[in-house]
């Protein structure tokens, strides 16, 4: 490539990190030597490109970059400190979390070492909150976590959306159906630097009011209930005059009850979350005793008698299909009729609030 008087000779214009064989010989006008052994000698690496940061945990910082040509091996500074590593990436381990950290690269192979890179700051990641809980009502979940050192703020996440970012060490999602199962997670926050996500917390509110008790019907003995079902309810306490049962479904009859005898009731909807708020009270009552009727005749006259019904005021009778008295006795004359006629009578007990039901049917005849 070239002829010189000196010495020396730069071979200018190679591209970085790449070997070159050289030889040389000497000259006079009239004579020349044989060529030197060959020489094979690579240029220093380039600076490295692509230097940065790849991944970050609270406890770790990952670089990488793009391989240098010619390059056999990297000096990585980390805080000052150089070591050797190989390959295009380093994860740099045991770092406390929301920390600074200054890095910078160069590469080296045989015949030296590169040029620095710029040097690159990275940071830990803050920690993640801890203790993430929830705590339901019927339309709000209040959640808590534990605080994050260095954090100035946190960002929440409800059913996939970020729904606030928030200081304190709670806060309360409101406006949410009671019985619906809702999905959050928090992460922690600087004006520089963020935390992971935490875990999925799963919170179901409690259950609405549950609407729609009534009396389906009441006999002597029992009163069955009736009521509309609770989205998201798992079962439902029923208290009866007090008393807490656990029931399911929408319905329930409370037996083993006396006559004309007021009972209360009221109802709260129930799930895995706890239970929703308690129904207004409901009043009812137990019918009266079913009178029985007993009968006589004469030629023009039916004479009906019955046992007092306890509780009750007064009585109603009915007469071949029509109410012909209500009477407070125990005893009633229907007459005026046809001799050797056929008549129809029943009876029930009532008062100013119950009544019973009709009692069996009384055929009698006049007589002739």
């Amino acid at each position: 490539v070239a002829t010189v008087e000196e010495p020396s000779y730069s071979h200018i214009g190679q591209l970085p990190g790449t070997a070159h064989k050289y030889r040389i010989r000497a000259m006079t006008d009239t004579n020349t030597s044989a060529w030197t052994a060959v020489l094979t000698q690579s240029t220093i690496p380039a600076t490295v490109n692509g230097f940065m940061l790849n991944t970050a945990t609270p406890v770790a910082i990952s670089m990488k970059w793009s391989p240098v040509t010619g390059a056999t091996a990297y000096d990585l500074e980390i805080d000052g400190v150089v070591i050797s590593v190989s390959g295009s990436a380093y994860t740099k381990s045991g770092l406390l979390a929301n920390t600074d950290h200054t890095f910078r690269i160069r590469a080296k192979n045989a015949a030296g070492m590169g040029s620095w890179s710029e040097i690159v700051t990275a940071s830990t990641q803050l920690n993640v909150p801890t203790t993430l809980k929830g705590v339901p009502e019927e339309t709000a979940v209040t959640l808590t976590w534990n605080e994050v050192a260095g954090a100035t703020k946190y960002e929440i996440e409800a059913d996939g959306i970020v729904v606030a970012t928030v200081s304190d060490l709670m806060y309360v999602h409101n406006g949410v159906l009671g019985g619906t199962i809702h999905k959050y997670r928090i992460r922690a926050l600087t004006d520089t630097n963020v935390s992971a996500w935490t875990a999925i917390l799963s919170q179901t509110t409690l259950p609405a009011s549950v609407s729609g008790l009534s009396i389906n019907s009441a006999t002597t003995a029992a009163i069955a209930l009736r009521w509309s079902a609770v989205t998201g309810a798992t079962g439902y306490d029923l208290e009866i005059d007090g008393t807490v049962v656990a029931v399911s479904g929408v319905a329930y009859t409370k037996s083993g009850l006396a006559p004309n005898t007021e009972h209360t009731f009221r109802i709260r909807a129930k799930n895995a979350s706890g239970a929703g708020a308690w129904s207004e009270i409901l009043t009812g009552t137990t019918q009266l005793t079913t009178a029985v009727l007993k009968g006589t005749s004469d030629r023009t006259n039916v004479v009906l008698t019955w046992d007092a019904v306890v509780g009750a005021s007064s009585y109603e009778i009915e007469a071949d299909g029509q109410i012909v008295a209500t009477v407070s006795d125990v005893t009633f004359i229907h007459s005026d009729l046809l001799p050797s006629s056929l008549h129809k009578y029943r009876i029930r007990a009532f008062n100013d609030q119950n009544t019973s039901v009709w009692s069996a049917v009384l055929n009698i005849r006049t007589l002739n």
